[in-house]
């Protein structure tokens, strides 16, 4: 609970209205490990050891068993199904057109009984053994071949002729019996062409019999003399590849298939409990294959349950687009050095950097060698682990008692013995010692010009809506923070007391597009540093639809606030900042303002990195708003009584907890609401100026 003391200085950082107990969190402390002094960094003959960076790669595939064959007019799929899933068949003549996919059906539930559903598509092509003309080249040869799992069938091979390279068509259009003389035959499998003289076309079992039932039709005929590209895909995203307990270990990349309907795809990753997981955040523009890649050294070692996480927006239009979730995978983690607990970023209020690494077994001796940017090896620590943690901070001073405080950041290697585990993957030690990657700590150099301002704006969507006005007072709460302490309160325009206002239309006025670049000045004005928002949101930015006069994306706020590129010397980091808005916590949105995207990162943390406490507060999925015209009155209640909590002293997470136990609050589920960063942080609590 917040208390009020005097201010007190710490080295350069004054604290206000926090308790002894964050104060103590704060206070100097010499480099220990679980409180035991250690000696200081010594230089010492760097050892010699093997990187351990493993890379697991899957091929990327959409459903398993995908054949496809000609009877008659007719196309026929299969593939292999469950009856839990859904499916999403589509087909296309041209992958260069917007939108390059067009749905046959939607919503296909697997078959009962089998594990094989069929789809025909009547009229599909005029004749079988009919010539018929081949598309262009260019992405089409990639994204069959990785829409494609069964990659020996015959329906998953090219022929070209050899006078004529850009004449690409599948082997499924040739009649069995066809002579492949003159023709170069792609094999999938090898990734590679071959002659096809001598090559005949088999009458082999690719074609699926048309079954006796339980299958759909589209009767659908068009441009028959044209050659289409089918894929089917489970609805919504699926991780590929991973099972329930398999283990990953270094850097793994993970394939995901997302199936659509209508919209285009803004932001994928792999998340745990609702929070993306590391660098696995990926947004648009998207390459060919889609994947993402973890780091799981970034993860603790165990047992986690994960899970693909899709968006996307609007085809046209206003409004969130949606987004989904795939069913959660359980994977065993393990690796022998890893940083869960690692801050990217040090030395904004005094000269410490957090040392916090997880070792794969205990009692076991380390060392950690220590680069700079500027002075390469510095120096090396040392020590024995207990439990099998690293816990302490640095405090840049090197050997000979040389202070490192020019740096613009430190690279660290952590060493520690091989050992024979459980884990089978050490075994292929061929030294000594385990090393780890370097991992790297940016200098934080955020000179704040005075206290932390606010900003405080509501996109005005439900302005028709019955309850509407009812929205806009629960974010007039928050000005009120920033107006009794005395702080300004932006943007400029609003009226005392309110939020600032931004009108929703349809038509792109005048009126709107201003408003959001007064938004714009207020969010990057060098003051701002708490920030409240109630609208329409995404994981990749704030606002709606498909114009960006009305929308500010989570880049182009990483951008003008110096967070997107690691290291800059211009970096604005806020202290606060609230999103009520859809999927605004499954995205980059806590980084683009300078927030660690971990849950409850302690306070001592941010003390061993000399780094301001700092929340963020979004949304992991999609909020229904209005139903019927009616506004959900339930996030009006929350809005007021978390107001109401944290203004009484409660940190952000306790005050969100307290609130849902307030009447009227019954539809908020407080397991969507993710609150990054530093649980604690208080209302006016390290928002303040620390400069000379």
């Amino acid at each position: 609970m917040l208390c009020s003391t005097d201010s007190e200085r710490l080295g350069k950082f004054s604290i206000d209205y926090v308790c002894s107990s964050v104060q103590d969190a704060f206070a100097p402390r010499a480099w220990d490990i679980k409180n035991e002094r250690i000696d200081s960094m010594k230089t010492l003959k760097k050892i010699s050891g093997i990187a351990l960076l493993l890379t697991v790669a899957v091929n990327t595939q959409a459903v398993e068993g995908l054949r496809m064959s000609l009877q008659d007019t007719n196309a026929i799929l299969s593939w292999t199904s469950t009856d839990s899933d859904f499916y999403l068949v589509q087909y296309s003549t041209n992958l260069n057109s917007n939108p390059p996919w067009q749905t046959l059906t939607n919503w296909m539930p697997g078959a009962e009984g089998t594990n094989t559903t069929h789809f025909i598509h009547e009229g599909a092509v005029p004749d079988k053994g009919a010539t018929v003309s081949p598309f262009s080249t260019g992405n089409e040869l990639l994204s069959f071949r990785s829409l494609t799992s069964d990659t020996s069938s015959i329906s998953a091979q090219w022929v070209m002729p050899k006078d004529n390279p850009l004449s690409i068509a599948p082997m499924f259009i040739y009649p069995p019996g066809y002579n492949f003389n003159g023709f170069l035959l792609f094999d999938p499998f090898t990734e590679s062409w071959s002659s096809g003289d001598g090559i005949i076309r088999s009458s082999d079992s690719v074609e699926p019999p048309i079954p006796s039932g339980g299958f759909e039709t589209n009767t659908n005929a068009f441009f028959s003399s044209d050659v289409r590209l089918y894929r089917v895909v489970r609805h919504g995203v699926s991780l590929i590849g991973i099972t329930n307990g398999m283990t990953l270990s270094g850097i793994v990349t993970i394939p995901l298939e997302v199936g659509l309907d209508d919209g285009v795809l803004t932001t994928i990753c792999v998340e745990e409990d609702g929070t993306p997981i590391g660098n696995s955040i990926k947004t648009a523009p998207f390459s060919s294959p889609l994947q993402v890649t973890i780091d799981t050294t970034s993860m603790s070692n165990g047992v986690h349950e994960i899970s693909a996480f899709a968006s996307w927006r609007p085809s046209t239009g206003l409004g969130d687009g949606g987004d989904t979730e795939s069913k959660p995978v359980t994977v065993n983690v393990f690796n022998p050095i890893s940083f869960p607990d690692w801050m990217d970023y040090f030395g904004e209020l005094y000269n410490r950097l957090s040392l916090k690494v997880q070792l794969g077994c205990t009692n076991i001796d380390w060392e950690i060698d220590v680069y700079g940017n500027g002075t390469n090896y510095i120096g090396t620590f040392g020590g024995y682990s207990n439990d099998g943690t690293i816990d302490g901070y640095w405090d840049l001073v090197g050997p000979n008692n040389v202070v490192h405080t020019n740096e613009t950041f430190f690279d660290f290697v952590v060493r520690i013995p091989s050992f024979l585990g459980q884990q089978s993957l050490l075994l292929s030690q061929s030294t000594n010692h385990i090393e780890s990657p370097k991992r790297r700590s940016y200098r934080h150099p955020d000179n704040w010009i005075s206290n932390g301002m606010w900003v405080v704006a509501d996109q005005n969507a439900w302005e028709y809506s019955i309850g509407g006005d009812s929205l806009v007072i629960a974010a007039n709460g928050f000005v009120t923070f920033g107006e009794t302490l005395g702080l300004t309160v932006r943007p400029d325009g609003r009226e005392s007391g309110e939020s600032y206002h931004i009108p929703y239309e349809n038509e792109d006025t005048a009126g709107q597009t201003t408003a959001w670049n007064n938004l714009r000045n207020a969010l990057f004005n060098p003051e701002s540093r708490n920030f409240f928002y109630l609208g329409h949101g995404s994981p990749n930015g704030i606002g709606s639809g498909t114009n960006t006069n009305r929308f500010i994306s989570a880049s182009e706020i990483a951008n003008r606030l110096h967070t997107g590129f690691p290291g800059d010397q211009e970096r604005h980091a806020y202290r606060f900042v609230f999103l009520y808005g859809c999927s605004t916590a499954a995205g980059k949105l806590p980084q683009s303002f300078g927030i660690p995207n971990r849950e409850n990162v302690k306070i001592s943390e941010f003390a061993d990195a000399a780094l301001t406490p700092c929340a963020f507060i979004g949304w992991n999925n999609r909020q229904m708003a209005e139903i019927a015209s009616y506004v959900q009155m339930y996030h009006v209640h929350f809005l007021q009584a978390f107001s109401l909590e944290w203004a009484n002293g409660y940190g952000v997470k306790e005050a969100l907890t307290r609130a849902k136990t307030h009447s009227g609050t019954g539809g908020i589920n407080l397991d969507k609401l993710k609150v990054c960063g530093y649980w604690g942080l208080g209302v006016n609590t390290f928002n303040m100026y620390y400069g000379d």
